[in-house]
């Protein structure tokens, strides 16, 4: 979340350009687990510098 929300606040700034929802039904022993995972898309018009140094 701290790297969404440098990509959207800081210089230059991002705009969301896609968003995919995962989500899977678990069954264990008796209990249904249900999971979510959202990925965010995020483009810009220039690539900002600091994002070279992250993996």
């Amino acid at each position: 979340m701290a790297l969404l929300n440098k990509c959207l606040n800081e210089n230059p700034k991002g705009k969301i350009i896609g968003k995919d929802i995962s989500v899977g039904v678990f069954q264990v022993g008796d209990h249904q687990i249900t999971l979510q995972r959202t990925t965010y898309h995020v483009g810009f018009l220039r690539k900002p510098v600091w994002l070279e140094n992250i993996s």
